[in-house]
């Protein structure tokens, strides 16, 4: 065996979902990193703007860790990741945007597996 034994391995839909979280959250920094940079150049973004996709893509990334590690804390924080830069652009009179497809696959797939999941952080 490779040092899970299978009880102890997510079930398929849920590393799918972990995965999805992670290929969001990297390839959502990427931009978030660009853009937040070219901003910093111009003062007429407001800070909160420019760190709140960096932020979120942190959070997504980190949940779909968690969610391998079938945590609970993993699908709040894909919630509160999912929902930041829309919260943080409605609060700033900014275009409000929705999540993208892929993390809404992975928020299906997430709570379709809830039962799957344990609390706290230790494994």
């Amino acid at each position: 065996m490779n040092g899970l034994s299978s009880s102890r391995r997510p079930p398929f839909t849920l590393r799918v979902a972990a995965i999805l979280c992670c290929a969001v959250g990297f390839w959502s920094l990427l931009p978030a990193v660009i853009h937040g940079a070219q901003a910093l150049g111009s003062h007429t973004v407001p800070w909160p703007a420019v760190v709140a996709p960096g932020v979120s893509a942190l959070l997504i990334g980190f949940a779909g860790v968690l969610l391998w590690l079938r945590r609970k804390l993993g699908v709040v924080l894909l919630a509160v990741g999912g929902v930041l830069p829309a919260v943080t652009n409605a609060a700033l009179g900014r275009p409000v945007h929705g999540p993208g497809v892929l993390l809404m696959v992975a928020a299906v797939l997430v709570v379709m597996n809830v039962r799957q999941l344990r609390p706290g952080m230790n494994p």
